[in-house]
């Protein structure tokens, strides 16, 4: 096992790990139509890190690192936020998913983070208990309602 920055040769394997991550989420501004540059789209300016097996890719970290050091009212300086997180379903549970967190916290540390969040899925409770064992814990909860048809 292996953790390490992504690279352009990770494309492919980025783009499937994110389309796991978008139907897991029911994300339907992700679907199966949405192109793979809007996918990428997701994780621009973010640190990326990928997990691999044997030399094959199997999971991603993409966090973005926010600087409020301008704003006087902000409780730390710099924040991270989780824009994409996941393992391949073939190889989940295995602790490869730990491992790729802890890998993303050290570096968070390094960066002087004084916070981490993001969003997940209120219907993925595989998701939100991983979280929880990663010492993660809910602060808010996010409603929607569709009320138009999508064009």
């Amino acid at each position: 096992m292996l953790v390490r920055d992504a690279t352009s040769a990770d494309e492919a394997a980025i783009i499937g790990l994110l389309r796991q991550i978008a139907a897991e989420a029911d994300e339907p501004d992700y679907g199966p139509s949405c192109s793979d540059e809007r996918l990428l789209q997701l994780i621009e300016q973010c640190r990326t890190m990928v997990i691999e097996r044997d030399g094959t890719v199997i999971g991603l970290s993409a966090v973005r690192l926010l600087d409020f050091s301008q704003r006087p009212d902000a409780p730390y300086p710099r924040e991270a936020f989780i824009m994409a997180f996941g393992i391949d379903e073939a190889h989940r549970r295995r602790g490869y998913g730990a491992a790729l967190f802890e890998a993303m916290r050290r570096w968070l540390k390094e960066e002087d983070a004084g916070a981490l969040s993001l969003n997940v899925s209120a219907a993925n409770m595989a998701a939100q208990g991983f979280y929880r064992r990663m010492g993660l814990s809910p602060r808010s909860v996010h409603m929607a309602a569709v009320l138009a048809p999508r064009a």
